[in-house]
């Protein structure tokens, strides 16, 4: 961040935000995340591995995504968390930023 004079926002596509320094981005960068993006997701996602263990299923669904960072999320939680991101940036750019876990 430090090498990053220009960098006000933050977006991160997550709940969480342990993986952004919020102490050292409160100096002069917002920082939002998507709350409640993945609760769904997170049960769902538990019961599908269970299931592709037992029986390999979700290999055969053509609305799974397999991404080495991802997992097995559907295409629809995708779009609601990359909605939500965007929907945070043009708020952000607006003077009304979304979802502030840490401000300048």
């Amino acid at each position: 961040m430090a090498k990053m004079k220009h960098l006000r926002l933050i977006a991160t596509r997550s709940t969480g935000f342990n993986h952004i320094n919020v102490k050292e981005a409160r100096r002069r960068i917002t920082v939002v995340n998507v709350p409640y993006c993945d609760e769904n997701t997170v049960a769902e996602h538990t019961f599908a591995l269970i299931l592709s263990l037992s029986r390999n299923i979700l290999m055969k669904m053509e609305n799974v995504i397999l991404t080495p960072h991802m997992g097995f999320d559907r295409i629809e939680a995708v779009k609601r968390i990359l909605l939500t991101t965007v929907e945070n940036i043009v708020a952000f750019d607006r003077g009304t930023p979304q979802y502030v876990v840490a401000a300048e």
